[in-house]
């Protein structure tokens, strides 16, 4: 016979499934445009190596940087459901504007993401 502290162990929070994949989906699309950058710089676009490489280390620092800022915004302004919802849009709508190849559509859709 199991007691109620015994069953609550056994429980997960409730909504830790759907970070849990938020959280999967957003590295991943964090992975494959960091790993694919450089490359789409100079094998699409035809930048040169040295502007590649500054493009991807600013939005590397840039991912990192803004993160503080927008959950401080978010926890403060927006509340955890709307920053969480409006994150997938702006990546959804980032990553769909670096599809056009272009390189201002490229920068665009960086800074989108980045948001």
């Amino acid at each position: 016979m199991t007691t109620h502290a015994q069953s609550l162990e056994n429980t997960h929070p409730k909504g830790q499934m759907t970070l849990f994949f938020m959280q999967m989906l957003s590295m991943m699309g964090f992975s494959i445009v960091f790993s694919l950058l450089v490359l789409y710089c100079t094998n699409y676009l035809h930048i040169k190596d040295e502007s590649a490489y500054a493009v991807t280390a600013a939005f590397i620092a840039l991912v990192f940087v803004t993160s503080m800022p927008a959950g401080w915004i978010v926890e403060r302004y927006l509340g955890f459901k709307k920053g969480t919802f409006l994150s997938i849009i702006l990546g959804i709508i980032g990553l769909s504007i670096m599809a056009i190849p272009v390189k201002a559509a490229m920068l665009l859709g960086l800074g989108i993401f980045i948001c």
